[in-house]
């Protein structure tokens, strides 16, 4: 099942700089993967926006290359010269049932609390989610709901 991905990024407080969703298949060689296409737009020090229909994977490639998780938990922290990229993850649906990867999620799912909508934070090489259910913040676009919405 394809995993949709739009990228925005925070611009003099306001989301913007939105990209045409990206899609990938489960299974698809990790650098194809909507996180990492979307990534692609992303320069050091921005803050951005990824709304998905999926949590990001923790598949690892043949080669040993981590999944989508790890590789944001990464992109978030300095590198050289390079700032990190602060990251959020919208995430309005379970494609895929990456969720099971997610141990908090998996906890919250046992409990028979909600996991949806999460918003996921990559901040200097820390993860932290937020289940907007029971924290609203609305103002993070969902494309879903509201596909012709553009936050600019």
């Amino acid at each position: 099942m394809p995993v949709n991905c739009t990228y925005y990024r925070l611009n003099h407080g306001s989301w913007g700089g939105r990209a045409d969703p990206m899609q990938n298949a489960r299974g698809a060689d990790l650098n194809n993967h909507a996180e990492r296409l979307a990534m692609g737009l992303a320069r050091g020090g921005d803050t951005i926006l990824l709304v998905q229909n999926a949590f990001p994977c923790q598949d690892r490639s043949p080669q040993g290359a981590p999944g989508c998780h790890d590789y944001l938990i990464r992109q978030s922290t300095a590198q050289g010269r390079r700032a990190g990229i602060n990251t959020v993850v919208r995430v309005d649906h379970d494609h895929g049932l990456y969720s099971t990867a997610h141990p908090v999620v998996v906890a919250r799912q046992r409990l028979g609390l909600s996991i949806l909508p999460c918003a996921i934070y990559y901040e200097d090489g820390n993860v932290s989610y937020t289940f907007i259910r029971n924290a609203p913040i609305g103002q993070l676009p969902n494309i879903w709901d509201k596909p012709e919405a553009n936050p600019e």
